[in-house]
């Protein structure tokens, strides 16, 4: 069940618990809805913020994770010694860079157990 971006127990989601909840997700689809949801949640003047390159959508797949993680973190990085750094930027970067080690966590996971499971078949 995702809870409301809005709610959780009465309260506006955190940063950290959007984190919690992609650590939780036992899937990619789980994974999928819960940055899907996270991007609904942002206001117009939030969105507009970032720049522009940055502002994600279209999520198919964690194909799309990974490329949208990667360009967060490089936009993210290079605010680096540059003034004052875009706080909506990082936000957001590194919880695509969370759910894309999430997502690739989870398919270890996976092939570990096939490979388990073709050992003790064979």
């Amino acid at each position: 069940m995702i809870i409301s971006a809005q709610q959780h127990a009465g309260a506006p989601m955190t940063p950290q618990r959007w984190i919690e909840k992609v650590d939780a997700a036992r899937s990619e689809d789980e994974i999928l809805a819960i940055l899907r949801q996270y991007l609904r949640a942002w206001s117009s003047t939030d969105v507009a913020q970032l720049p522009k390159g940055c502002r994600p959508a279209h999520l198919v797949d964690g194909e799309d994770v990974a490329r949208w993680a990667y360009i967060l973190a490089a936009a993210d990085c290079s605010q680096l010694g540059g003034g004052e750094r875009n706080a909506i930027l990082t936000r957001i970067a590194n919880l695509f860079a969370q759910a894309n080690g999430r997502i690739a966590m989870l398919a270890a996971q996976r092939r570990l157990q096939e490979l388990s499971e073709s050992k003790r078949a064979s």
